[in-house]
Formats: structure tokens, C-alpha cells, sequence
């Protein structure tokens, strides 16, 4: 929450007053700001961020004010996120061990990043979302459909499951096969 959520608020806070004459402001959610199911912590920071960002979106649009807001909810991509652990703070002590769910997940989370988007396609979709003037940037179809699928869920007031596969990882059945596996079950 520390970077994922108050990183945006003291980015907008700090950078807003400098744009009042005209700008734009991009944060940076993820995909799992409109489809959760990666982690309960991080699919909360990056909600977050989404409600953050559309919450100014509409503030500045009715103050009149020549500031954009666009809102980046990409799915993978190479930036380092999955080496995040080198930044555990050494006041905590030994990192806890991962969960035997996350041991399993990991290397086809690290597989999916390594096989898609890179940074600079990333930075083309902003490029094209700023210049046009639009909120969302979701650079990647397979993931803005599932999105889609599940705000479906939502108007039909169905429960939320898990979908069958999110892009670039294996099918659910397998890695809950796996998880089982790992946990001795």
C-alpha cells in the first residue's frame, strides 16, 4: 500500500498544482485494478489507484480544468515486479517464507512476464492514450476481455468465480492441481 496506493496520492498531490494550466497525469494500476484474483493486498492497492485516478478524473473534468487523467491497467509486463523481494526491509528480519500456493504460482507468473509486453510497448499505448485524450489504458485485448467478462458477473449478479485462464498462465485445473500437489493433498 506504502508504493502502490500513497505513491499515486503523493504523485498526484506533488505534480497537480504544476499542471493547473494545462497537463496530464498517468498512474499506474494493473489489470487487477478491474479483474482481481493475483493477491488480496495488491488487487486492493490497485483498485485503489483505478478509484483514484477516476475520482480526479471527474473532479478536473468539472472544475473545468485543463489536466487529463489516464489510468494504466496493464496485465504482464517486464518491470522487475517479480524480483520485488530485494527490497524487503532488513528491520523486519528473515522474509517469511512463501505460501506453498505462491511457490507454485511463481515461475509461470515469471514464464507469462518474460513472454509478453515489454516496457516500450507499455509506454506506446500511454503515448496513444495521453495524445487522444483518453482515461483508460489497458494495452493488452485478452485482458481488458476478461475484465469485461467479469464487470458482466456484476450486472447479472452472479458471484464472483475465477475464470477458466488469465492470459499467459496455465489453465486453473492445473495449477490448482498443483497447489494440491504442493500441499501434500
Amino acid at each position: 500500500m506504502g508504493v502502490n496506493f500513497w505513491g499515486v496520492v503523493h504523485g498526484c498531490r506533488a505534480f497537480l498544482p504544476h499542471l493547473l494550466g494545462g497537463g496530464h497525469i498517468v498512474n499506474t494500476a494493473s489489470i487487477a485494478g478491474l479483474y482481481p484474483g493475483f493477491s488480496p493486498a495488491y488487487d486492493a492497492s490497485k483498485h485503489a489507484v483505478v478509484a483514484i485516478s477516476e475520482g480526479l478524473f471527474g473532479m478536473l473534468d468539472l472544475a473545468g480544468l485543463p489536466v487529463g487523467v489516464s489510468v494504466l491497467c496493464p496485465g504482464w509486463v517486464r518491470t522487475g515486479i517479480d524480483d520485488a523481494d530485494r527490497n524487503w526491509p532488513a528491520v523486519l528480519g528473515d522474509r517469511p517464507p512463501p505460501a506453498p500456493s505462491a511457490a507454485v504460482v511463481e515461475p509461470h507468473v515469471r514464464r507469462a512476464i518474460d513472454e509478453d509486453a515489454t516496457p516500450a510497448y507499455i509506454a506506446d499505448a500511454v503515448t496513444d492514450a495521453v495524445q487522444a485524450g483518453r482515461f483508460w489504458v489497458i494495452p493488452q485485448q485478452e485482458f481488458l476481455d476478461l475484465a469485461v467478462r467479469r464487470w458482466h458477473t456484476i450486472a447479472d449478479r452472479s458471484d464472483p468465480t475465477a475464470f477458466e485462464q488469465t492470459p499467459g498462465m496455465p489453465p486453473r485445473d492445473q495449477i490448482v492441481a498443483e497447489v494440491m500437489a504442493a500441499l501434500g493433498l
